[in-house]
């Protein structure tokens, strides 16, 4: 995004080290995403410098746009009931993004996991509780 964008001018404006010397050659095109997430930290806290985390939290200007652009998730209207699954303690993505995507959904139904659920987790939280919705409005076939 930031040859795009232009967030940083280097990458230790944005990156704390050791990252800041690595982050960039990791999206190149050559590295999967388990090279990629295995390269870096868990918590984006220990990523980002302390500003660019702020501006990340707070964004405006370029960061702003890049995200608004790059963001089509939630630019739709569901003709049937949604419901989007996070966890409060989600560091890598807060519950609010989930709670901005169902409001710009029409009101999409939050379900909050819980503020113990990271990011990792939280799938493994929400299937069964996906799987028990879809029975009930869509009852499996007697056969």
């Amino acid at each position: 995004m930031n040859r795009i964008y232009h967030l940083y001018d280097r990458p230790a404006e944005a990156f704390q080290e050791p990252y800041a010397g690595v982050v960039e050659g990791l999206f190149d095109g050559r590295h999967d995403e388990q090279a990629i997430v295995g390269a870096l930290p868990a918590d984006p806290r220990q990523l980002l410098t302390p500003a660019f985390g702020n501006w990340a939290r707070q964004p405006s200007g370029a960061l702003l746009r890049a995200m608004r652009e790059s963001d089509g998730t939630c630019s739709w209207r569901p003709r049937i009931p949604v419901r989007l699954y996070a966890g409060s303690g989600d560091v890598n993505v807060p519950i609010q993004n989930a709670r901005n995507c169902g409001a710009r959904l029409g009101g999409a139904n939050v379900i909050d996991l819980g503020a113990n659920v990271d990011h990792n987790a939280s799938i493994r939280l929400a299937l069964p509780g996906i799987l028990t919705w879809f029975e009930q409005i869509v009852p499996a076939p007697r056969g």
